[in-house]
């Protein structure tokens, strides 16, 4: 944090410069045994700073009141609120981590959620309970000293509770809700609002002299305007004592005298503490302008004044005032006196006078007084010994909850409640409940923040630590209980209090402080503090693992013999298995001393795992043991082979299990060693390959059997079985064979028998002769027969041959003897069923009967010819089929017969009949239908279409003529067909109507029209017979136009027309009309002018212009009765005349524009009368009334209508009457310094990389300005001063800047890890270059992520677990090393692997076997001289860094390579007794880690030595200025000073590692000389200590 810019201290001008000061200082603080006396002053850097999670940070609803302390201390120097000396040894000052970290909140803390529903806002840490800042003790407060954490004496306190005293309640206060009725007095309610009570009838309280005669009360809701947002507790109706009442609203003066201050005595004890409750409010005002001033007098002696203050309203219309007020020695009795704060009433400022009577006008009001000793809070624990047993067998901690209530016995609710624990060293905070929790590491304190208890309710809160579970172990936690009683401090002229703070979700009520005028004597406000009951927890090692697993072997070696285990593997397991029991064995009596700690349990585990794998092994092997034994295919050598083999496997399994560290680990390796035993079997393979051999010569010779196409599968399986025979004979006599000779020979001779084997082949060429035979006969019997052509035998005879290759190709396929008999006898019988097939000639005769057939058929079927025609066709067919039968017979072959057929086909299908009957008839019809048509044509006034209708008739009745004929079945039919058709179209006759039809339609539209004309009104006869005229002449023109027209269409529209010409005929009447015409354009001739009059209003014209319309209505009606056209003359002459004598009668705007003037009039002499305007602000006023004066009578002239003339008016009068003077400047003024720091915390808010706790100090300081500014312009007396104020207050908002420095500082943290862990990678033994990228290659990559995460950061908080989180995953990145151990690996293994090839080799002996294996371990060899250099390598590099060490005196090189040379011998020793590159791989790697690590253990050490030396100078160097920094003309020179110091800090590094003296800085174990500070520096800092607590005593006066 930037103590520069966050503290403010001032120092006395003293000789001695600041830079040696501060150089003395630092020598002084470095330096054993005085930085504890430091402590009290100079607040050493406050250690890591941990926070509950889940719990609310309510910083950001801080009081006010702490706000403006800050505001005050800068003001004045008599004015400051907090002394720095006066907090005490339990509070911390926040250090980074929390929230904030600023003065003016340094006692803030959170508030649990599960508090909320209290009334208050803060819960600030307590502050040590000084008498008096005036009291020199003050300034030596306890020095504290490194406390032990586990000192119950360190936090706790042995004098009784100095709160107990609230226990028991004060005298209390009479009638403090103004309801009480025992005298008479009239309660207001909603209804009445107020009572004018007379003094006497209020019980409880009195009047200060005898002219007060009333205290009038009004109903709480009333109090205030009715459109504000704030109430008055409208839940609970409070009643108000009205303190002053005046004669007149408004009224600056003396008030009434028979209404003022009223008091109540009331009996307290001396020394007590009590708290003050009250509402304040003034009648009528919202922004708190006239409230109650609150006096406490000694009641013993009136005339002395113990309390005066006033609330502080912060322009608010009332509040809460609730304060804690210390009761003198000496008093025992105080006088409560409440009266009006200022002389004025408002009881008028809603338009709503609230006191009865006149002339009765309200001032302040007080209500709900009450007066209570303070809170009284005692602690208990149902439960003092806890038990936390570790949840794993790796869990590094367990979390343990204890639990307390707290008590409120006392008749206040409590404050700044605090339960301070001690946390024993190695047990960290975790969580709380119904608290906030805060643990400071530095000094293992635990504060847990208590929302407010009320007074007779018990809080019930609990807390969770986290203990490590490595050892048993018991650990003991002292609380001390520290609270105060709810309310301002009352006792300091400038003590803290909250100003205008709403309770959270509640609108009736604001709470607001008090501005302290007076205190008697001053003094802190008081603290409790009580001794909690010590709880304990006992921490208990994670067993379930290891007594689970003694159970499962006992009750597994329950049932297993003994038998079936090695007497090793069964004695190992037992011996485990009573070690591990000691774990089981403990109980709760067993000494913490004497109990395992969770490593031992965890390694005994282990071992147990151990020996029960090895056991199951052991059981695996025997089980092996038996089975290789009973092989009887084995011989004696094989299965000793086999049993060697597994007694190799058992042992290497058994050390594999042994070199295990993890237990998840044994039970794999165990199932794959009893894997790899189960395995392992004796190798037999002589008699077996004889066999395969024996068997291989069998399939070989069955394949040769099985491939004669030729034989049956009968004839194959004889020769197979055969075969089989020999085999099984040659595999019996292997069977019996003793020797590989006696197999061998059995072998050769039993394939040599089975290849003499061979199938005996006869059936199928015995059936394909048979075939053959029957096929020669059958073709000598078809080439006897005589009716068959040649091609007809030839056949026959093919179909012959064809048979018998069918059946010999069936025969071939078939695989069984019975295959080739069916097929033999299928062949015969289907050759002698065969027959030559004689078809042809009746075949062609066949055709030529169904040439006839459908020839005859399209005769009978032709409908053109009659009957008579289709005989002769018929009988013509009959003699062509007779000639075509005969020629066939006639032909001795197939072609002949066919040319017949052909020939006599075509003939008979060209003969059909000849058809002329029906064509004659037809012919006939078309001419006659000719002829009638051309008749048609030539008829006189037919139209087209009645032309065309009779041809239509014409082509009908031939239509239906020749359909007659195409229907007669004899030349008969077809000629009455003709004659009846002829007829019909003779008579067909065209039909002519339309032409006389559309002359008769007009006629009749004539005759309508003529009788329509006579109905015509007002139409004269001479009009009327006009009018008839044209309708004749519209007739005679349509019928000339029908004659005329030559179709339909041309007739229908002439007659069409002619009707329209006689329907538009209208008679003309215009005589009456022209005169009404003319009384139309007279009226609205009159109207328009009448629309022009100046000044008249719309109803007034109306009214003129209804009178228009009355005169013109009586001219028309005159006009409608006339006769002639002289009586419509005079009737429209008359009309225009009255018309025209029609005139508006005007007066609307006149009399608005005086009712104007009057307003104006009387509004500007109430301007004159208004108080604290002057004659500019009247003058503006009135200005703005003459404004709204031009503007109303503008409307006016405006207005249209009455009642726009009357809204004008209204609107006038209304804007004259809203005149107001306007006062406005700092309001205005203290909007821009809303708007600017409005805008300043949008620009805060954008400011990038800062943290929400870096911009939440940079817009507390802009709070901080503005309210600096306001207070600034609340103070100006003129427009240049508030314009100072405003520019000002711009400015120092604006130069507000956050001051960013959080996520650079944790990028650079991480940049650091980065660069170790690097460092660490390079080192590694035995990593090539590509693991050592790799890895640095994750370490970028985590570095980058952390970067990443802290960019995303949005508080302090999560840039810390973002860091933290970044350099725990940079330091978990650890270089994969596998790849020198694999090639190692594969060496071990091929050498393995050849060996066992050698053991294999047949026919050599051992001494040529152990030469071969010798050059295998030729390679052993190698690798055991290449890791030797490799050792000697890193070893001769570790040295030469151990030289370069110029931080190491020469022993401790000569000693760092003394030990790197020991370490060579053991690793020269070790790889001597390898066997295996994979035991050299391991030691090569064990031992280059040990002498890489040589030398840096000490470096870590060193490092952290000069890190801790470097961040105590930083500290100390941080805590000199907060002390020393105030002077603004003492900065630049301080941090010049800083900027040399940081440049000494190297220098500073190699000195101290010089040291050899005995004593020890703090907390290094490094020794140091005991006499590094001169006694002149001692001087300088003891009289920089004086000069500070002497500045300090002058600003506590």
């Amino acid at each position: 944090m930037n103590l520069f810019k966050k503290q403010k201290f001032s120092i006395r001008k003293f000789t001695v410069g600041t830079f040696s000061t501060v150089i003395a200082t630092l020598a002084f603080i470095t330096h054993t045994g005085h930085a504890a006396g430091l402590d009290e002053h100079s607040q050493l850097a406050q250690p890591k700073i941990t926070e509950s999670k889940n719990t609310e940070n309510l910083n950001q609803h801080q009081p006010d009141a702490i706000k403006d302390s800050s505001k005050s201390e800068s003001k004045t120097d008599d004015n400051t609120t907090l002394n720095r000396e006066a907090v005490s040894e339990t509070t911390e000052v926040p250090n980074k981590t929390q929230t904030t970290n600023s003065a003016e909140n340094i006692n803030s803390t959170e508030i649990s959620d599960k508090d909320k529903d209290n009334n208050v806002d803060t819960n600030q840490p307590i502050l040590e309970n000084n008498k008096s800042n005036k009291d020199s003790k003050a300034t030596t407060v306890h020095k504290r000293a490194k406390r032990d954490a586990n000192d119950v004496t360190s936090n706790t306190q042995t004098q009784q509770d100095p709160m107990a005293i609230n226990e028991t309640n004060s005298g209390q206060v009479v009638n403090g809700n103004f309801t009480d009725t025992y005298n008479g007095a009239e309660i207001p309610t909603a209804n009445t609002e107020s009572a004018m009570d007379e003094a006497s009838k209020i019980p409880g309280w009195k009047v200060v002299n005898s002219q007060q005669t009333q205290i009038p009360l009004v109903w709480g809701p009333k109090v205030l305007p009715s459109y504000t947002y704030i109430t008055f507790d409208k839940t609970n109706n409070k009643i108000g004592a009205v303190l002053s009442k005046y004669s007149d609203n408004l009224s600056y003066g003396r008030p009434d005298n028979s209404v003022g201050p009223i008091y109540q005595d009331i009996d307290v004890t001396p020394g007590s503490e009590l708290q003050f409750h009250y509402l304040g409010s003034s009648i009528g005002n919202i922004s708190g302008f006239n409230s109650a001033r609150m006096y406490i007098y000694d009641a013993n002696n009136p005339s002395t004044l113990l309390y005066k203050g006033t609330p502080k309203t912060s322009n608010q219309a009332f509040g809460i005032f609730k304060g804690v007020f210390n009761v003198p020695e000496n008093i025992s009795r105080i006088r409560l006196q409440f009266e009006s704060l200022v002389n004025v009433s408002h009881d008028t400022y809603n338009g709503h006078r609230l006191l009865k009577g006149p002339n009765n006008f309200g001032g302040g009001v007080v209500a709900d007084v009450s007066v209570n000793t303070g809170a009284y809070l005692t602690v208990s624990a149902v439960q003092t010994e806890y038990q936390a047993n570790s949840t794993s067998d790796s869990s590094p901690v367990v979390n343990a909850k204890l639990n307390v209530s707290i008590e409120n016995k006392g008749h206040s609710s409590s404050n700044k409640t605090q339960y301070k624990v001690v946390l024993p060293e190695g047990v960290t905070f975790v969580s709380a409940e119904n608290a906030t929790g805060t643990f400071n590491e530095g000094t293992r304190e635990l504060t847990l923040n208590i929302n407010p208890i009320d007074t007779g309710t018990t809080r019930n809160i609990s807390y969770t630590v986290s203990i490590p579970t490595t050892v048993p172990i018991k650990k003991d936690f002292n609380a001390n209980l520290i609270y105060q009683t709810e309310g301002i401090n009352m006792n300091r002229k400038n003590g803290s209090r909250d100003f205008s703070v709403q309770t959270p979700g509640d609108n009736n009520y604001l709470r607001y402080g008090g501005n302290n005028e007076f205190i008697i004597t001053e003094s802190d406000q008081r603290q409790g503090s009580t001794i909690a009951p010590t709880q304990s927890v006992t921490v208990n090692m994670y067993k379930d693992a290891i007594n689970s697993k003694i159970s499962e072997i006992e009750t597994e070696l329950g049932q297993v013999n003994q038998s079936n285990y090695s007497t090793e593997a069964w004695n190992n397991l037992q011996t485990a298995l009573t070690s591990a029991k000691a774990v089981k064995n403990e109980t709760d009596a067993t000494p913490l001393t004497d109990r395992k700690n969770q490593a031992e349990i965890n390694n005994l585990l282990l071992n147990l795992e151990k020996a029960k794998a090895k056991f199951d092994i052991d059981k695996a092997a025997k089980a092996r043991e038996s089975v290789i034994n009973s092989n009887t295919e084995a011989t004696t050598e094989e299965k000793q082979a086999a049993l060697t083999k597994l007694q190799n496997k058992y042992n290497e399994n058994k050390a594999e299990i042994d070199k295990l560290t993890i237990s998840n680990d044994i039970a794999p390796l165990k199932e794959s060693s009893i894997s790899q035993i189960n395995s392992i079997n004796v190798t037999a393979t002589k008699k077996a390959e004889a066999k395969q051999a024996i068997e291989a010569a069998l399939t070989q010779r069955k394949v040769y059997i099985d491939g004669h196409y030729d034989a049956t599968q009968e004839e194959k399986e004889v020769a197979m079985n055969k075969a089989t025979e020999e085999a099984n004979k040659a595999k019996a006599l292997i069977d019996q064979a003793t020797s590989n000779n006696d197999v061998d020979q059995a072998q050769t001779n039993g394939i040599d028998i089975i290849n003499t084997i061979d199938a005996v082949v006869t059936k199928k060429a015995n059936g394909k002769k048979a075939i053959e035979q029957a096929a020669e006969a059958k073709k000598a019997l078809i080439n006897q027969l005589s009716d068959a052509t040649q091609e007809e035998k030839d056949a026959a005879i093919q179909r012959v041959t064809d048979e018998v290759r069918k059946a010999d190709r069936l025969i071939d396929q078939s695989t069984t003897n019975d295959g080739v008999d069916e097929f033999q006898a299928h062949g015969i019988s289907a050759i002698s069923n065969i027959q030559p097939e004689i078809v042809k000639k009746s075949d062609a005769k066949q055709s030529i009967d169904i040439a006839v057939l459908n020839q005859k058929a399209l005769v009978n079927n032709n409908n053109e010819a009659t009957q008579e025609e289709k005989d002769v066709a018929l009988a013509k067919i009959d003699e062509a089929a007779k000639q075509a039968k005969a020629a066939i017979d006639a032909a001795t072959t197939n072609n002949s017969v066919d040319e017949a057929t052909t020939n006599n086909t075509t003939i008979i299908s060209g003969l059909l009949p000849d058809t002329v009957k029906k064509a004659a008839a037809r012919k006939a019809i078309d001419d006659a239908a000719t002829a009638k048509k051309e008749a048609i044509n030539n008829t006189p006034n037919a139209t087209e279409e009645e032309k065309v209708a009779a041809k239509a008739k014409v082509d009908d009745a031939v239509t239906t003529a020749k359909k007659a004929i195409d229907q007669a079945t004899n030349n008969t039919g077809v000629d009455n067909a003709k004659t009846n058709g002829v007829e019909a179209i003779n008579q067909v006759q065209p039909t002519v109507i339309k032409k006389d039809e559309a002359k008769a339609a007009i006629d009749k539209a004539t005759e309508a029209k003529k009788a329509e004309i006579d109905q015509t009104p007002n139409a004269t006869d001479e009009e009327k017979a006009m009018a008839k005229a044209k309708v004749d002449e519209a007739a005679n023109n349509a019928k000339a136009s029908i004659d005329q027209a030559r179709n339909n269409n041309d007739v229908d529209n002439a007659k069409t027309n002619g009707v329209e010409a006689i329907n538009h005929v209208q008679p003309t009447v215009v005589k009456k009309d022209e005169a009404k015409t003319a009384i139309d354009n007279a009226a609205q001739a009159k109207k328009a002018e009448i629309n022009q009059t100046p000044n008249a209003t719309e109803e007034e014209k109306a009214a003129a212009k209804a009178k228009v319309d009355e005169a013109a209505n009586n001219a028309k009606a005159s006009i409608d009765q006339a006769r002639n056209n002289n009586d419509v003359d005079n009737a429209k002459t008359n009309g225009v005349e009255a018309i025209n004598h029609v005139q508006p009668t005007v007066v609307k705007k006149d009399e608005a524009k005086t009712a104007i003037d009057n307003a104006a009039q009387a509004k500007k002499a109430e301007i004159n009368q208004t108080p604290n305007a002057t004659e500019e602000e009247k003058a503006a006023a009135k200005a703005k009334v003459d404004d709204a004066v031009t503007t109303a009578k503008k409307a006016i002239d405006q207005a249209t209508n009455n009642t726009g003339v009357d809204n004008a008016k209204t609107n006038g009068v209304e804007a004259i009457n809203h005149v107001q003077p306007t006062v406005v400047k700092k309001d205005e003024a203290k909007t821009a310094i809303d708007n600017a720091a409005q805008a300043k915390k949008a620009e805060i808010n954008q400011t990038p990389n800062a943290t929400e706790e870096e911009k939440a100090a940079a817009k507390a300081k802009v709070d901080e300005a503005a309210n600096n500014a306001k207070a600034s312009i609340d103070q100006a007396r003129n427009n240049n001063d508030v314009d100072n104020a405003k520019t000002n207050g711009v400015e120092a908002i604006n130069h507000v800047q956050p001051t960013v420095v959080k996520k650079d500082e944790a990028k650079t943290a991480i940049d650091n890890a980065a660069q170790a862990k690097k460092a660490e990678i390079n080192q590694t033994p035995n990593a090539t270059e590509e693991e050592k990228a790799a890895a640095k290659a994750k370490v970028d990559e985590a570095a980058n992520n952390a970067k990443a995460s802290i960019d995303q950061a949005r508080n302090n908080n999560d840039v810390d677990n973002a860091k933290t989180n970044g350099v725990e995953a940079i330091n978990h990145v650890q270089p994969t090393v596998v790849k020198k151990d694999e090639a190692k690996t594969a060496i071990d293994n091929a050498a393995q692997a050849k060996k066992a090839e050698i053991n294999q080799t047949p026919n050599a002996t051992e001494e040529e076997k152990a030469a071969a294996k010798a050059k295998v371990d030729e390679a052993v060899k190698i690798a055991k001289e290449k890791a030797i250099k490799h050792l000697m390598d890193i070893a001769t590099k570790q040295k030469a860094k151990i030289d370069s060490n110029q931080f190491a005196t020469d022993e401790e090189k000569s000693t760092a390579k003394h030990k790197i040379d020991q370490i060579i011998n053991k690793a020269y020793a070790a790889i001597k007794k390898a066997k295996s590159n994979s035991e050299v791989n391991n030691i090569d790697d064990k031992y280059s880690k040990l002498i890489s690590e040589t030398n840096t253990i000490a470096k870590a050490i060193h490092d952290t030595l000069l890190k801790q030396i470097v961040e105590e100078k930083e500290v100390k160097l941080n805590n000199i200025k907060f002390n020393i920094v105030q002077s603004t003309e003492k900065v630049n020179e301080i941090q010049k000073e800083e900027s040399k110091n940081k440049k000494e800090k190297v220098n500073y590094k190699l000195e101290v590692t010089k040291f050899n003296g005995s004593s020890q800085l703090p907390n290094t174990g490094v020794n140091m000389t005991s006499n590094v500070v001169p006694l002149t520096q001692l001087s300088l800092i003891s009289g920089l200590f004086l000069l500070l607590i002497s500045k300090r005593r002058k600003n506590a006066k």
